[in-house]
């Protein structure tokens, strides 16, 4: 409910029975800062209040007493909210434990903050989880001297021997450790009750209750249906086995700079004119004490009620009321008491008690004797743990470990990024309980520590673990995760404080910043071990709870019922069979419902962690780890689904199943196909597959104990890695499988890539093993180099169909180059080792190779930045095989062709070769393919020259085939030219000067031959660039005697033509015979007797042709 809401039922009060307080002040009063928060209602609406007639005696019981449905479920009566109510107040909100200070009920914190207001004696237990303290009352009378000696003797032992002997020195009795009522208490506890019931208008609606009722059923409902429905919720246990209280509300109470989660049974009144008030029965006789006040103030505090409403009698007759405010209360006459005190006292007591009971887990008393003047703090925990005489624990510790395990499972259904804290929650509930007695808890403690190592939406391929989200460092209090156990207990006390102290201002050391708990960290290994040790811890848990039942059910004697036949072991001689005997399988309980959940849960986060271990293996080039680890997983998973089947849970769906068994072969093909590639490191791999895992081993053996004997579902290698081709055969099993295991849809077309490449893998590698015998020349290495070329071909075939399957362009126009070159390297074997014309084998691998390089290029289609490398792979094979064929057919033509037939299969060649050349795109290929169509351009320009020169025919195709060599030539000295290719430049150039002495010697005018052999030493002055180059190069060429021969052909072929151009000048008297007969003589040198080098001649050749072309520019 809402504290502040209001009701329809108009508030009316008469005049003479309503008189306003007196008390007023002129001094400034620096307000409280308290705010309410209601977490959960007994009622929606505050109960209609009725004012009582005058001289109403409220001794008589009214028609409607003790009727909680009158009351909206509220209960005016005499309930006593005694006992460990914390407990049960912190399990029902547990995301409030370790954000606020303080879990109680409400009457704890009011005694507490008027110790020093009071002489009474003060009992209370304390325990921390996280951040929060949890206090409730402690009735010694009742715990400690009413029960049995068995119970809580080591407690008695020492409050009889410490605590009792010095009080009982001063003075006290045991009847002063009661917290019972007396018996005028309880009168006037009775008459309270009447007058609330007498207060309560007709017009209540009974409605409300069962409306109110059903909203928290509901909102249980919608809590409960938040849980893991995998994971058992705990069970409230309480120290004394009390019955549990219902509190009308549970609030959420700020008091300064102070939270609490307190549960409160003031009843809350309104009406239209006071919409949130409280009532209280005051005796006219007696004077409001300081502590009423302080009671009546704290209580509306807790409860948000602006307003009080006082009703004053004389023994039991309503004589007037009293309206007051809240924040009058304080001020009173006769009862007034510093709101600023209050707020000291509680800062004072938390933060001792903060600095003191700083163990979690641990049980603290908080005690203060009747008139003393001192507060002390036990360490019941280490008081226990010290009394090794007496049989009983501590009764504390199942509840707190059953509330530590209540925050954790609530922070982790709420995703809190908080880890650290979880993970010191549960593990502190672990050590807290006794697995053999609270199996389902410890085990579900475990199985949620292994899930904040490895959270079930981890993804294996790229495990990224969330980020530990730090706490507002504003809101840190003091807390030490990690005290140091053991310490003795100094003068029987955990601390103590004197109660003067607290009223003063940070009297108690102000409680340090708290440490926040070490996040969970640690590299992916360290966290699947982790997680994988707590796994293991589990399912050892659940196994020794097997074990127990089974000693259980052989220690009970088997009883025989005295009207049930006993059956005897009889049967005909007839029906005596043999029969195969059939091993059954072993079954589990399904009545366990609980058992086969977290059973299958811990297997299903063994089977993830050690996918995740598998994966960074792969990561990490841990290979022969990673293969290991396939087949755990393998295990895992075939070990699960029997499971599933012998507890009845479903386990994920049939496809799924395959589609999981296919993704792990998968993997161990990885593992295979990266072995090979790093086969340098095969010790390592072997090593490392031989290493036995200390952590998933445990698993392996309790899932071979929970599910019986069953076939392994073993990865198809040999775990001996004997050999490069063997681990590929096995790679190629595993995706085979893989594939016939029904993988996922988006998992189909990556398995078909993966077995192509593993194909691919293994047909090179016998490719390679080919062609390492290549120069042997006996019988033997040919048969065993055929075998090898057929069996590469043929995992090339396969890879090619794996990749045309899968839709991978690429990497299928990569495995048609790879076959292109086997049938080269088959060309190469099958040629003659002295060079005949093309003939049979040789050129059907010639026409193979063609083919499958075609055929990749054709599956490119063009060339992409995906595919830049292959393509001009492809298109670099393509052309150098069309140029080999070429020059082979042209070299050596095939004698059964006739000429034209030869040229016009050169030709075809040599254009398609050229056609292949990529002169467009930049990059490093560009110079290759350069140098390439310039060899094909002089390729052809030769094969027309050729052709010329015995030409017989139609004057037009000579013609034609003229043009055409003259522009092939002259492409070429371009090309070769700009890539400084001296050499090959100079052969050019040099056919180029030949081609035109052939034109000059086929024509029949002078001024033809005039004409031709001017373009002939223009073609030989065109020269003198790479000339100059010659001259100037420092360091020794390796085709130098290959440039100092074709330097020395062109000077004499250059003396040659200006020699016959002198001539010819001559005999017909035409210009320029004088500087002809010049130029001649320029090119004349005196003839050494020693062998000339390169440089000299070059020098020469450059002097002499700089001559010559200045004469050259007389001459038309």
């Amino acid at each position: 409910m809402s504290a502040g809401r209001s009701a329809k039922v108009p508030f009316e009060m008469s005049a003479d029975l309503m008189s306003p307080t007196n008390e007023s002040s002129d001094t400034p009063r620096k307000p409280i800062k308290s705010t309410a928060v209601v977490k959960l209602s007994t009622s929606e609406i505050p109960n209609n209040f009725e004012v009582l007639q005058l001289n109403t005696d409220l001794n008589e019981p009214p028609s409607n007493w003790l009727s909680t449905k009158a009351t909206n479920g509220s209960s005016f009566g005499f309930t006593n909210a005694s006992g460990f109510n914390s407990f049960r107040i912190a399990n029902m909100f547990p995301d409030c434990v370790g954000e606020v200070d303080v879990v109680s009920d409400s009457e704890n914190i009011k005694k507490l903050l008027k110790i020093p207001y009071s002489k009474g004696a003060v009992s209370m237990i304390v325990h921390r989880v996280e951040n929060t303290l949890l206090i409730d009352e402690f009735d010694i009378h009742k715990h400690l001297m009413r029960t049995a000696e068995s119970e809580w003797s080591w407690l008695r032992k020492f409050f009889v021997e410490h605590v009792m002997n010095n009080l009982s020195s001063k003075g006290f009795h045991q009847k002063d450790f009661s917290i019972g009522f007396s018996r005028d208490a309880l009168q006037e506890r009775k008459l309270v009750s009447k007058f609330l019931y007498h207060s309560l208008s007709e017009t209540n609606s009974p409605s409300n209750a069962e409306g109110c009722k059903a909203t928290k059923e509901n909102v249980e409902q919608d809590a409960a249906s938040m849980y893991w429905s995998s994971l058992p919720e705990p069970q409230l246990e309480l120290p004394d086995n009390s019955v549990g209280h219902e509190f009308a509300r549970n609030v959420v109470w700020t008091f300064e700079d102070i939270q609490m989660l307190l549960g409160t049974d003031m009843p809350i009144f309104g009406g239209d004119t006071h919409p949130c008030i409280s009532l209280r029965l005051r005796d006219m006789k007696k004077p409001i004490n300081v502590l009423t006040g302080i009671d009546y103030w704290l209580d509306n505090l807790m409860c948000n009620v602006p307003e009080v409403v006082m009703c004053c009698h004389l023994d039991g007759l309503v004589q007037k009321y009293e309206l007051i405010k809240t924040e009058d209360l304080p001020h009173l006459s006769g009862s007034k008491f510093s709101p600023k005190l209050i707020h000291d006292v509680a800062q004072n007591i938390l933060s001792f008690l903060k600095s003191n009971a700083t163990k979690a887990g641990h049980t603290y008393w908080l005690f203060k004797g009747k008139n003393e003047d001192v507060v002390k703090l036990y360490d019941l925990s280490s008081l226990c743990e010290s009394d090794t005489e007496s049989g009983d624990g501590n009764p504390f510790t199942v509840p707190v470990a059953m509330l530590l395990y209540n925050v954790a499972r609530k922070m982790k259904k709420q995703n809190s990024k908080q880890h650290g804290g979880i993970r010191v929650l549960l593990e502190h509930c672990i050590s807290l309980l006794d697995r053999e007695k609270y199996p389902k808890i410890v085990t579900s403690a475990h199985y949620m520590l292994s899930d904040l190592y490895v959270p079930a939406e981890t993804n294996p391929s790229d495990p990224a673990f969330p980020e530990e989200e730090p706490e507002d460092p504003e809101t840190l209090d003091g807390r030490d995760e990690n005290p140091e156990q053991g310490q003795e207990v100094e003068e029987d006390t955990n601390g103590n404080v004197e109660v003067g102290s607290l009223c003063w201002s940070n009297s108690c050391t102000k409680v340090q910043k708290k440490t926040q708990p070490p996040p969970l960290s640690g590299s992916i290994s360290e966290r699947c071990q982790n997680s994988l040790k707590h796994i293991a811890e589990g399912l050892y848990c659940l196994r020794q709870l097997d074990t127990r039942q089974i000693q259980k059910e052989e220690e009970e004697p088997r009883m025989a019922h005295p009207f049930t036949a006993i059956p005897m072991p009889f049967a005909s001689l007839t029906s005596m069979a043999v029969s195969p005997t059939k091993t059954e399988e072993p079954k589990i309980d399904s009545a366990n419902h609980w058992k086969a959940q977290l059973l299958t849960l811990l297997y299903e986060k063994a089977l993830l962690v050690a996918a995740v271990l598998t994966q960074h293996s792969l990561a990490t080039e841990q290979y022969g780890t990673a293969l290991r680890q396939v087949q755990v997983l393998l295990t895992l998973n075939l070990g699960l689904q029997k499971l599933s089947k012998l507890l009845g849970v479903k386990h994920g769906k049939e496809e799924d199943k395959e589609a999981t068994k296919s993704f792990l072969l998968g993997q161990a093909g990885d593992a295979c196909c990266m072995i090979v590639q790093n086969w340098s490191k095969i010790d390592q791999f072997k090593a490392d597959i031989a290493t036995k895992d200390d952590f998933i081993e445990p698993i392996l053996k309790q899932l071979q104990l929970d599910v019986g004997p069953y076939d392994d579902d073993t990865v198809p290698v040999d775990l001996d890695l004997p050999n490069v081709k063997d681990v590929l055969k096995s790679s190629i099993e595993c995706y085979k499988q893989a594939l016939n295991s029904k993988p996922a849809p988006d998992q189909f077309s990556s398995l078909c890539r993966r077995l192509g490449n593993a194909y691919n893998e293994l047909g090179v590698v016998y490719m390679t093993q080919a062609n390492t015998l290549v120069t042997g020349a006996g019988e033997k290495d040919r048969n065993e180099f055929n075998a090898l070329v057929k069996k590469s071909l043929r995992e090339l075939e396969l890879g090619i169909a794996a990749f045309e399957k899968g839709g991978d362009r690429n990497n299928l126009a990569l495995l048609l180059l790879n076959a292109g070159r086997l049938m080269r390297l088959c060309s190469f074997v099958m040629s003659p080792v002295c060079r005949t014309p093309m003939q049979g084998q040789e050129r059907n691998y010639y026409l193979k190779a063609l083919n499958y390089y075609q055929k990749a290029s054709c599956v490119l289609e063009k060339r992409c930045e995906e595919n830049e490398q292959i393509w001009d792979s492809v298109n670099w094979q393509l052309s150098t095989t069309l140029y080999n064929m070429a020059v082979i057919l042209q070299d050596y033509p095939d004698g059964n062709k006739n000429q034209q037939e030869v040229e016009k299969e050169v030709v075809e060649h040599l254009h398609k070769a050229l056609a292949s050349c990529d002169l467009s795109t930049p990059g490093r290929q560009l110079p290759m393919y350069q140098i390439r169509a310039a060899s094909l351009h002089h390729k052809l320009a030769s094969l027309y020259h050729k052709s010329l020169r015995n030409f017989v025919g139609d004057d037009q195709k000579r013609k034609w085939q003229h043009q055409l060599c003259r522009n092939h030539y002259e492409k070429a000295a371009d090309m070769y030219k700009s890539l400084e290719g001296i050499s090959e430049f100079l052969r050019v150039q040099l056919e180029r000067v030949a081609f035109a002495e052939f034109s000059a010697e086929s024509s029949n005018s002078s001024g033809s031959k005039r004409a031709m052999w001017l373009s002939a030493i223009d073609l030989m002055l065109g020269c003198a660039d790479l000339i100059k180059v010659i001259v100037k190069q420092k360091e020794a060429q390796d085709d130098e005697e290959e440039q100092l021969k074709l330097l020395v052909i062109l000077e004499q072929t250059m003396q040659s033509i200006l020699l016959s151009l002198a001539k010819l000048s001559a005999k017909d008297k035409a210009n320029g015979a004088k500087e002809f007969k010049a130029m001649y003589a320029a090119t004349l040198h005196q003839v050494s007797k020693e062998k000339e080098d390169l440089r000299t001649v070059a020098t020469r050749l450059s002097t002499s042709l700089k001559k010559v072309n200045e004469l050259r520019k007389n001459i038309m």
